[in-house]
């Protein structure tokens, strides 16, 4: 497998784990369920068995959701992935973000699309997620490749007061 085809695999990985992160019923900060998403989460995902030959298994990151339906998620790959979130109804949240997918000179090749359907546990501290990852050729927006059948566990990371 070529190097362009594991980093695009392992990319997929990272991706599709960021998108499960869900909340229902009050926040940390005491908001309403449409906002309770806000704020940033540790999650772990499990690119399940439909993943690419050269994907790993799991993935970690971080993730931030802002007040005005964006977010940012954090990996060990070369570039953020940034994306937008909506409240769904009944403590579930849908959302989507994008990426740039990098060749070995650092030009931009492929984006790489997860969407998610996440849903919040009932302490609005852990959160878990379905996604569905496609990889578009850039800038034309063919569709190269899809992935589904990747879930993720997301925990809110609390503030730890100095003693």
């Amino acid at each position: 497998m070529s190097s362009r085809s594991r980093y695009i695999a392992l990319v997929i990985a990272v991706v599709t784990l960021t998108s499960g992160v869900t909340i229902q019923g009050r926040s940390q900060a005491g908001q309403s369920t449409k906002r309770a998403l806000e704020g940033s989460w540790r999650v772990s995902g499990n690119l399940g068995p439909n993943r690419p030959p050269a994907a790993p298994a799991t993935v970690e990151g971080l993730v931030t959701y802002d007040a005005g339906g964006g977010f940012v998620f954090t990996d060990n790959t070369p570039t953020n992935a940034h994306g937008s979130w909506e409240y769904a109804g009944g403590g579930r949240f849908n959302t989507t973000f994008v990426r740039f997918i990098l060749n070995p000179e650092g030009q931009i090749v492929a984006t790489l699309h997860v969407r998610s359907k996440i849903r919040l546990n009932f302490t609005n501290d852990e959160a878990t997620g379905e996604e569905e990852v496609e990889i578009r050729q850039f800038p034309s927006g063919i569709l190269l490749a899809g992935y589904n059948g990747a879930t993720s566990v997301a925990r809110r990371i609390r503030v730890e007061p100095i003693q």
